[in-house]
């Protein structure tokens, strides 16, 4: 789903080594490092896999036995939380190619909101375009017909619905989607998009909002205040 495949080595070899408990802190780890790094930041991936490689042969000879120590080899690709903020701000995917990536990441917010445990396979849930995908110039005059494309797929005009909820929705004006989502069993609709429109400057700012969230959402367990005073 990330389109990654560098940590494929990495894994195998963990596995050997380690215990569950230990492969399962691992695998957070990559997972969380691996989101904030390629799939947000967009970084190059030259980096990453010579690191990933560099610790699988200290993992295979036993110079690494633990996640925490294996943190410490991969701290340097662990994109710090400003920066991360940054990235996540203002990423846009389009939910027609990525909609599994698309549908993970709001699944995690809501998860990290609320402190649920929500799936992304899950069928009832889906991805609701705020500003609609398929009419956005006839849905509100703050979006000019050239510029209401620019919009649609940034993560700040995406949340989840209930299928049933989400075709109600429709191609609605923002006012009357607001009634649907009040109704959401899902935190970060019902109780996230309670604004009084939904021009392109709220839309921004609750990506602003959203990237604070993913802070959370995607953080290390071994990532401290202390190593962002040493940098």
């Amino acid at each position: 789903m990330f389109g990654v495949t560098t940590w494929y080595s990495l894994m195998l070899i963990a596995k050997q080594k380690f215990n569950d408990e230990e492969f399962t802190k691992l695998l957070h780890e990559l997972n969380v490092i691996t989101f904030r790094y390629t799939v947000i930041s967009g970084l190059h991936t030259n980096e990453i896999e010579i690191i990933f490689n560099r610790l699988s042969i200290k993992i295979y000879n036993n110079k690494v036995t633990s996640a925490a120590q294996s943190f410490q080899e991969l701290k340097s690709i662990y994109v710090d939380d400003e920066n991360f903020e940054q990235a996540f701000s203002t990423k846009s995917i389009n939910t027609k190619r990525h909609k599994n990536l698309v549908k993970y990441i709001l699944i995690e917010l809501e998860n990290s909101l609320s402190g649920t445990d929500h799936q992304f396979e899950d069928a009832t849930s889906t991805i609701e375009h705020i500003l609609s995908e398929n009419s956005p110039a006839a849905w509100d005059n703050a979006y000019s017909l050239t510029s209401a494309y620019d919009y649609i797929y940034l993560l700040g005009n995406l949340t989840l619905l209930e299928d049933s909820l989400n075709k109600k929705a429709g191609d609605k004006t923002f006012l009357l989607k607001k009634e649907f989502y009040k109704i959401s069993k899902y935190k970060i609709s019902r109780d996230e998009l309670n604004y009084s429109d939904w021009t392109p400057i709220t839309l921004r700012n609750h990506q602003d909002k959203m990237a604070r969230w993913a802070c959370n959402a995607w953080k290390s367990n071994y990532f401290t205040n202390k190593e962002i005073e040493l940098k």
